[in-house]
């Protein structure tokens, strides 16, 4: 029962991270230049549009901001963002639409 312990809080969290990791670095779309908006309407992209309740997770990091959006993640970096303001934009439209936020201070 340890080892399931141990598999449950450890093991678990590192694979997935691992995964998340390498499916960004094979996607298409990593390391390309996307412009995108966040409105009461979600996120937009061109002419797509995710809306809010598509979204599944935002996780605020030190670096930026992580989506999990069906079975694919997409960060945002907070050096994307022309200000602090815009930031606290995003955090009340996150709030505003009662997703479920977490926030890593480290």
């Amino acid at each position: 029962s340890s080892f399931l312990l141990f598999y449950w809080y450890v093991v678990r969290w590192q694979m997935r991270k691992r995964l998340a990791k390498r499916m960004f670095n094979t996607s298409v779309m990593s390391n390309k230049t996307v412009e995108t908006g966040f409105s009461d309407a979600g996120l937009e992209s061109g002419e797509s549009l995710v809306s809010w309740s598509e979204v599944d997770k935002v996780v605020e990091k030190p670096e930026g901001f992580l989506f999990f959006i069906a079975h694919e993640s997409v960060f945002f970096p907070k050096s994307s963002f022309a200000s602090s303001e815009e930031r606290d934009v995003l955090r009340q439209l996150i709030q505003k639409n009662d997703l479920l936020f977490e926030k890593e201070l480290a």
